[in-house]
């Protein structure tokens, strides 16, 4: 159920190998030797070379620093195309910018690549399409283009490594393209990855850094820097215009891996909506290992949603998750369900460190923490669910601690004998279909809470947030023991407006949404109601 550290598939492994050791060779190569738009010796004419050739080619970079592109404080040869270059259609095609030193015999741009595609220029259009197989992309520079960066169309195996897509030659100023990369059309086995030690940093792209859309599959997004500088120092977020992610994955798209990057300033860290079983893996979402970076993304570091199909069995794990104003992660729509997080780090988010919204992940209960000693954490939960523990200075989870089991009745036993707790200690539980739940209410160590069966007391609502709110807001609260629970909304009248909740729950911490249709503005009340117990908060819509 809860899967281990996920491996690089062979075709992976297969596309590192071809960027450290530039194994393939080339019967063919097209060499660009000016900066100008087109004509004899421009990238425009080798590309449509390139197409024209059967076989695997290279377009390969010799431009003196004579050239008109060239400039000289940065080290950079900027090429500006006036229309779109023509489509990419030669299967094997290796753009290898790595020639342009080689041929130079030094290294103009230490901080980067040094050839600049710059569609500032362009009046519409991408800065490469790619709409054919194993197409190879090495250290360029790609910015300003008014659609894609690099839009990758129906492929296969294609790399791009090392290479700037929407910052400017130094890896640190935005200089965006609309989107970053873009693979449609059912796109599959493509890597996103470094160059040697040179990561792909993509950023400044004001709708987007990666998108993987329609049915695209089994592509890997690996050590790249996404929203961070080249420095690590500062931010140059995607999607901060448009509204969308450092890296989103969506509308039916599958099995495709996010994997050690880091992530930062972003309107959204990752997103997955409408898309099933990809795995996040071992990414700093916000936050570097140590928690000494505090960049988090603008909204939230991971959102799971639905819209149209379902976004199931996606798993999240072995993530640093960190200073978000949001939640580290955040689940919404009862067709959002079956998503494992595991092992994952999550702190400093300002709102939760995991939201459940709309009965996501089939709203599972939090597991109940009943005592926490030096040597021992005691709760219950669902029968055979997986308990994680952690601790945390407050109620999140910055240090996960291990695992263990409920047993039937569904209690549970952790030993946190040698270990080093810090701060309270909270849980998570996973259920045996894979939903995981929020974070438990935090525990201090050496708090044994006194119980019966049922657990008394644990009765009541949490003050919403946001609140005053528009367009919704989340409603949290506790409860004892499984039963009818209701939660109703009524007018300063005392008048029911909607019955927000009514069916049986398992005891413990849950959390709703209620986004408000067709009333004004205006206070109201939310009354939880279970059994003859009964508490109210007072809400604010703003309309």
């Amino acid at each position: 159920m809860i899967h281990g550290r996920s491996t690089i598939p062979s075709w992976a492994a297969f596309c590192f190998c071809l960027v450290l050791f530039n194994a393939p060779l080339f019967p063919a190569d097209f060499i660009v030797v000016n900066t100008a738009d087109d004509g004899p010796g421009s990238l425009r004419n080798a590309i449509l070379e390139a197409n024209s050739n059967p076989g695997p080619d290279a377009i390969l970079f010799r431009i003196p620093k004579s050239d008109p592109g060239y400039h000289a404080g940065t080290g950079v040869f900027s090429i500006k195309p006036l229309t779109p270059l023509t489509a990419i259609s030669d299967s094997g095609l290796m753009i290898d910018g790595r020639s342009q030193r080689e041929f130079l015999g030094e290294d103009c741009n230490p901080s980067g690549p040094e050839i600049e595609l710059d569609g500032s220029s362009c009046a519409w259009g991408s800065g490469l399409y790619i709409q054919t197989n194993e197409v190879q992309v090495f250290h360029l520079i790609i910015n300003r283009f008014n659609q894609m960066g690099v839009y990758l169309a129906g492929t296969e195996r294609c790399i791009i490594a090392g290479c700037y897509i929407g910052v400017d030659g130094n890896g640190l100023q935005h200089r965006g393209n609309l989107y970053g990369i873009f693979m449609d059309d059912t796109s599959r086995y493509n890597a996103i990855v470094p160059l040697d030690t040179l990561p792909n940093i993509i950023g400044g792209n004001p709708w987007g850094g990666i998108k993987i859309t329609y049915g695209s599959c089994h592509n890997i997004v690996s050590s790249n820097y996404i929203g961070l500088n080249r420095t690590g120092t500062d931010t140059v977020g995607n999607g901060l215009r448009g509204g969308y992610a450092g890296v989103e994955i969506e509308e039916g798209s599958h099995h495709n891996e996010i994997n050690g990057n880091m992530i930062f300033g972003n309107r959204k860290g990752i997103e997955i909506w409408d898309a099933y079983e990809n795995t996040v893996i071992n990414n700093c979402i916000g936050t570097d290992r140590t928690w000494t970076l505090k960049l988090g993304n603008v909204d939230s570091g991971i959102r799971i949603l639905s819209y149209r199909i379902h976004s199931t069995k996606n798993l999240i794990i072995e993530n640093f998750i960190g200073h978000h104003p949001f939640s580290g992660v955040y689940l919404d729509g009862e067709n959002t369900y079956e998503n494992t997080l595991s092992r994952n780090c999550i702190s400093a988010n300002l709102y939760s460190g995991i939201t459940l919204a709309g009965f996501s992940n089939a709203g599972i209960s939090a597991p109940t923490l009943l005592s926490a000693t030096p040597e021992q954490v005691l709760g219950t939960a669902s029968p055979s669910s997986v308990i994680e523990v952690f601790s945390d200075a407050s109620s999140q989870g910055m240090q996960y601690l291990g695992s263990t089991v409920t047993d039937a009745s569904g209690s549970f036993a952790f030993n946190l004998s040698g270990l080093s707790p810090v701060g309270n200690i909270t849980a998570t539980a996973t259920d045996i279909a894979g939903n995981t739940s929020i974070f438990s209410a935090p525990v201090i160590v050496n708090t044994v809470i006194a119980r019966e069966d049922p657990i008394p007391g644990l009765f009541g609502l949490e003050r919403n947030f946001p609140n005053p709110f528009n367009p919704e807001t989340r409603i949290r609260f506790t409860i004892p023991e499984y039963g009818p629970v209701k939660i109703m909304i009524a007018d300063v009248q005392g008048r029911l407006i909607e019955t927000v909740l009514d069916r049986q729950m398992h005891a413990g911490t849950h959390q709703i949404r209620w986004a408000p249709k067709g009333i004004s503005g205006g206070v109201y009340f939310c009354c939880l109601k279970m059994g003859g117990r009964e508490q109210s908060i007072k809400m604010v819509y703003i309309k």
